[in-house]
């Protein structure tokens, strides 16, 4: 949990409000969504989430292929991109621990 809190801040930014998580889990704050990045519980293996009943986050970025750049620095790749020049684009990706996302440009955003 801690190196993902780590990725999420220097991939995706938002804002780290430890003082939310009490010591229990990390907590990071996207505008008004918190994201919250808890520890295990014993005996319970971490698994990829996708699949399964949170198949992937989202997050919309005005420049993707800025984004790419960000992600490759970080140790991740897409494995699957859509969308041309223009158009609405899209990438997926496996991050830390398997867990998948989903990054969405919009139609006229920077390129």
């Amino acid at each position: 949990p801690d190196t993902m809190r780590q990725w999420f801040l220097e991939v995706f930014g938002g804002e780290d409000i430890p003082a939310r998580g009490k010591g229990i889990f990390h907590t990071i704050l996207y505008g008004d969504v918190w994201v919250h990045i808890s520890y295990p519980n014993e005996g319970f293996d971490v698994v990829p989430s996708r699949g399964r009943a949170l198949d992937h986050l989202g997050f919309g970025v005005d420049d993707i292929d800025a984004f790419r750049a960000t992600l490759l620095q970080s140790g991740y790749q897409p494995y699957e991109e859509r969308g041309a020049v223009g158009e609405r684009r899209l990438m997926f990706f496996e991050g830390p621990e398997g867990l998948h996302f989903e990054i969405t440009q919009e139609a006229g955003a920077s390129n």
